[in-house]
């Protein structure tokens, strides 16, 4: 008999610990329940308490009941896709320290793509950054264990481990076939959400600032750019989320309220067909505000959400390359007597024109014209296109994150010279940033760009 792969078995447990659990419930809501003989969750809640006897009794090791039911919960929940997850008490405090951006770890942000586990976007500074790890880059295993099969939590856990301590990945860069090792050490990962805020262009009042991800501490830290950048005579704005893998998505729809005076920002609809909206409020900061937002592959979920509703509702253009297309919106809840929690995918998201992200996804506007899939080879395809497309080679994309890293430091150093060559070095590679530039200074070309993604009728309501 063919050797069982740790997928098969987490989906072997998955449907057993649910047959279960469904029995539990029925029981304990139904004191008249007489269960057949041939009832399928009957049969599974007894072959799980088989497999566990056995398990038990046979396995080459002791395994307690916990790590078993614990393990069955987290096969459940990952064969429903690759962004649900079941977090353990154990696992608790590391998930909220992500949504608060203070981790320990590698620094790369991660997610299941067939079955391989793909690296979104590295995050700059962070050891995994210097290491040269790359968005797109699929890992194969770690510190010499296959990793095909894990949940994307089993596989997180594999990457953290004590500050100071070393972890090797054997990953293939984006477009290669050749299997590379690469040793990390690994280190406390703290992430500041909005960089390099500066006057791009003073004469024609060019502003610019980065967002790395969105955080409970976004809306502050932008507000505080924003306000910044204006006392310095910003009346355009170039607001980049390249490889901003996204975060949460109230963060993304504060600062997409900062555009908008009113109307949706984003729509949500769940299984049920329950449609949420949420609509902008009068008093935005950057109402008004010619706007370019630079988009590409590594931008991703609430990054896409704050892109779409911007360019939908004709507040900016978008410059840079399709976005990653991530449009699934993550509920949490407590659970165990709320010692744990689950991250379940709960709706699809929309944006103001009905556009949905997500691969493979339907749009809610149908038979309309969608700009984003006009073309054949589109359908089938996720993200955002963007209002103009400039692409960037995969080894120029790293040199700049580089650079733009390098001068983040030098300007915190207050090193004036360096961090103004540092800007040419910038401007002289960044295609995307220069065509931004060029749209925001020729208003003839920003309104044309402008025109051509308005929505294809009324806004989904």
């Amino acid at each position: 008999m063919p050797e069982e792969t740790g997928k098969e078995r987490r989906k072997r447990l998955a449907w057993l610990i649910a047959g279960a659990l469904g029995t539990l419930v029925a029981l304990a809501v139904n004191a008249n329940f007489l269960p057949r003989a041939n009832d399928p969750i009957l049969r599974g809640a007894r072959t799980l308490d088989e497999i566990r006897d056995i398990v038990k009794e046979k396995y080459v090791r002791d395994v307690d009941d916990q790590e078993l039911y614990y393990a069955a919960l987290r096969g459940m929940v990952s064969e429903l896709d690759p962004y649900s997850t079941f977090v353990s008490p154990e696992d608790r405090e590391d998930f909220m320290n992500s949504l608060r951006g203070d981790f320990g770890g590698l620094g790369i942000y991660v997610n299941m793509q067939a079955g391989i586990l793909t690296v979104i976007a590295p995050i700059e500074g962070t050891p995994a950054f210097e290491a040269g790890i790359l968005a797109g880059d699929r890992i194969l295993k770690v510190d010499g264990e296959p990793i095909d099969g894990v949940t994307i939590m089993e596989a997180t856990k594999k990457l953290k481990g004590p500050v100071g301590t070393d972890v090797t990945l054997e990953i293939v860069h984006p477009g290669e076939s050749k299997t590379v090792k690469v040793t990390i050490t690994r280190a406390k990962i703290k992430i500041e959400s909005v960089r390099g805020s500066r006057m791009l262009d003073r004469e024609e009042e060019i502003g610019y600032l980065r967002i790395t991800q969105f955080q409970t501490d976004t809306s502050e830290e932008f507000a505080k750019a924003v306000k910044g950048l204006k006392e310095e005579g910003m009346t355009k704005l170039v607001l980049d989320l390249r490889f901003n893998p996204g975060g949460i998505m109230a963060a993304a729809e504060k600062l997409a309220d900062e555009f908008l005076n009113d109307g949706v920002i984003v729509s949500t609809i769940e299984r049920s067909g329950a449609r949420e909206t949420t609509e902008a409020r009068p008093g935005g900061v950057l109402i008004g505000v010619p706007t370019v937002v630079l988009i590409n592959h590594g931008s991703a979920s609430a990054s896409e959400i704050l892109a779409g509703a911007l360019q939908d509702r004709e507040c900016a253009i978008t410059i840079g390359t399709r976005s990653f297309g991530k449009g699934m919106v993550q509920s949490v809840f407590p659970v165990d007597s709320r010692r744990s929690m689950l991250k379940l995918t709960t709706a699809y998201y929309y944006t103001p024109c009905g556009h949905c992200v997500h691969r493979g996804a339907k749009c809610m506007h149908k038979d309309r014209f969608c700009y984003h899939r006009s073309e054949e080879k589109e359908l089938e395809l996720g993200g955002l296109k963007p209002s103009v497309m400039v692409e960037i080679p995969q080894g120029m994309e790293t040199q700049l994150r580089r650079l733009m890293h390098n001068r983040e430091i030098e300007h915190q150093k207050h090193n004036t010279e360096t961090t103004e060559a540092y800007d040419r070095m910038i401007m002289s590679l960044d295609g995307q940033l220069a065509a931004a530039i060029k749209y925001l200074r020729d208003a003839g070309l920003y309104d044309e760009a402008l025109s051509k993604i308005a929505c294809a009728g009324p806004q989904p309501r």
